[in-house]
């Protein structure tokens, strides 16, 4: 069996979830396309949690419960709230997030679009250098053609960790073909599951969302 280096992000646990679940909001449109808002909602604790943003979140952060990310996710869903075609472009999420984050006084954590366009390792290398920082991802998913995929299409959904069979510290010079054996442990309906980044970004449709990146302004 080969070695592996494996990197997660601290849990963000909620009810017997790992992260929250848009199926428990009553609102059809949050239940059928609230999965933008349910992610922003994770983050938006993820940060008051893990990195002090204690402003982001009005509830109680040592125990995170059903009751209270259901009424936290109302309050988010007016900045990144469904539409006809869901928040289909990485711009309505930032907007959106950036929005709330300036309402609660947050000025130091910002957001920029990164799309999944873009060449495949740096695509890669890029996902592998937040989760080091300890960033949650955030990932859109459009098309794909590999019918297997069909529950993360159309959807938003968090990378919170990273997997693989090259064990040393240079994680973001690793070669073409090691980068094709990421795995990425990805958290969707508050579930997580390992999948190999590489089937995700290879589509098979040239434009086809991306991922979020998060930065502290005041980091080095």
């Amino acid at each position: 069996m080969k070695n592996t280096k494996q990197i997660e992000l601290p849990k963000l646990e909620i009810a017997d979830r790992e992260g929250g679940n848009q199926r428990w909001l009553k609102n059809p449109t949050m239940y059928i396309g609230g999965c933008a808002a349910t992610l922003a909602s994770d983050h938006a604790i993820y940060f008051a949690k893990y990195f002090g943003l204690s402003k982001l979140y009005p509830y109680g952060l040592d125990n995170i419960t059903k009751t209270d990310f259901i009424k936290f996710a109302k309050l988010v869903k007016p900045y990144i709230r469904p539409r006809i075609r869901g928040v289909d472009r990485l711009e309505i999420f930032i907007e959106g997030f950036s929005q709330f984050l300036k309402d609660k006084g947050i000025n130091e954590l910002s957001l920029k679009p990164f799309s999944s366009d873009i060449n495949y390792p740096e695509f890669a290398k890029k996902i592998i250098k937040q989760i080091k920082n300890n960033y949650p991802v955030p990932f859109l998913l459009l098309h794909h053609k590999n019918k297997a995929l069909d529950d993360y299409t159309w959807h938003w959904f968090g990378i919170n960790g990273i997997k693989t069979f090259d064990t040393s510290d240079d994680l973001e010079h690793l070669s073409e073909a090691t980068l094709k054996q990421l795995q990425v442990k990805i958290v969707s309906y508050g579930k997580p599951k390992w999948h190999f980044l590489y089937d995700f970004w290879n589509s098979g449709f040239s434009q086809n969302g991306g991922i979020i990146i998060y930065k502290f302004n005041t980091s080095k």
